[in-house]
């Protein structure tokens, strides 16, 4: 191996690190179902318990969505949470959004609503996402809030926040691209990844459902999870590291 082959091999093997270390380690796989598969679906080749609709999450779509080779196009894989950060991965991307040759018309990506109640329909806050320019409102929606319901897939839920409620904060986000199979553990051939979304606004130890889908609805993903809790030095530790700091001060003197 010459040295430039060297070299490119270990850039690549540090971009690979850098974006699997977003999924392991410190990275929790919050994903449930969403309740709306097939006992049996049809994978491409013959029906089976885990094919495009199937109960799966990746590699998988709603039933009756459109299948076939682009299908990986609509994939909403797997929330993923490390601390109070919340990432989303998928096949769908997640800014240009997906279009669809059957409707003739480019289906846009949506919000992440949050549920601090257990409902995975009826949502407290979203996450009004600017995907341009990676940036995003914490919004506490209320009863006059509109909300704009998935044109096809209905059963999918609300797709983007419209208006109404009460704006919290704002923050932003970052966005990876391309993602191979390799490096992120999912199925597909190409994947994206946002990570970033801080959930600190929703408190401590909050339990938490999260829910996206695209303008069609095509597919659904939901993650439940629960926010962290600040950990305080027990008075033991305090007292510890007390002695600690004046016999340093005595040595010093």
């Amino acid at each position: 191996m010459n040295k430039l082959t060297f070299i490119g091999a270990a850039i690549s093997f540090v971009i690979s690190t850098q974006a699997m270390a977003l999924y392991i380690p410190g990275s929790k796989d919050i994903t449930i179902n969403d309740g709306n598969y097939r006992n049996l679906s049809w994978d491409g080749t013959k029906f089976s318990r885990n094919g495009w609709y199937g109960p799966q999450e990746d590699n998988e779509v709603e039933p009756g969505a459109s299948s076939g080779p682009s299908i990986q196009a609509w994939d909403l894989e797997a929330f993923y949470q490390k601390g109070n950060q919340l990432s989303l991965a998928s096949g769908f991307d997640l800014v240009n959004g997906a279009y669809d040759p059957v409707h003739r018309r480019t289906f846009k990506s949506g919000d992440i609503f949050l549920s601090t109640s257990g409902s995975k329909s009826n949502f407290d806050y979203v996450l009004d996402i600017n995907w341009n320019n990676l940036s995003y409102d914490v919004v506490k929606l209320t009863a006059n809030s509109q909300l704009a319901s998935s044109s096809i897939f209905a059963s999918s839920g609300p797709w983007s926040y419209l208006s109404g409620g009460t704006q919290i904060e704002s923050g932003t986000f970052n966005l990876l691209d391309s993602l191979t199979d390799a490096e992120t553990g999912l199925r597909g051939g190409k994947h994206f990844l946002a990570t970033g979304f801080d959930l600190s606004f929703l408190g401590e130890d909050i339990d938490f459902i999260a829910s996206y889908t695209m303008q069609c609805g095509n597919d659904h993903i939901l993650g439940q999870g629960k926010t962290t809790v600040t950990q305080v030095p027990l008075p033991g530790t305090l007292s510890l590291l007390g002695v600690a700091a004046l016999g340093l001060f005595c040595r010093r003197k």
